[in-house]
């Protein structure tokens, strides 16, 4: 306690301080002022860093990538749907062999992103 509240170290502090608050103060005004003139101008640049978004950045890629491959499934499985029910075209085993087609190529694409999801580990 003795130490830290000793005047002769609270001085010494308050002078450090105070010479380095005098040079930040100096230079205060011209830096306000070239600020301002760059504002006025429309010439201000303001640069930021981003620090960790890569890897949000990744992982939102692969969301959407996921998302978009599961609509191409989803309209597969919807197109072969409306074939089979119009009931048109070659037919296989009395169904129209482009939505068995389609039900074939959908669940393989759809095993796919499934196996790549638990490969990832999240669900």
């Amino acid at each position: 306690m003795h130490e830290r509240y000793d005047p002769r170290r609270i001085f010494k502090d308050i002078e450090m301080y105070s010479n380095e608050l005098f040079d930040i103060l100096k230079y205060i005004p011209k830096d306000a002022f070239e600020i301002l003139r760059k504002i006025k101008k429309g010439t201000l640049k303001i640069e930021f860093e981003h620090q960790g978004l890569s890897k949000f950045i990744s992982e939102m890629d692969k969301s959407s990538n996921r998302v978009s491959f599961s609509l191409v499934i989803s309209a597969l499985i919807i197109g072969s749907s409306l074939i089979i029910m119009a009931d048109k075209g070659p037919l296989v085993y009395g169904f129209p062999a482009l939505g068995i087609l389609g039900f074939v190529f959908a669940g393989i694409l759809g095993m796919g992103l499934a196996v790549g999801i638990l490969k990832s580990g999240r669900l």
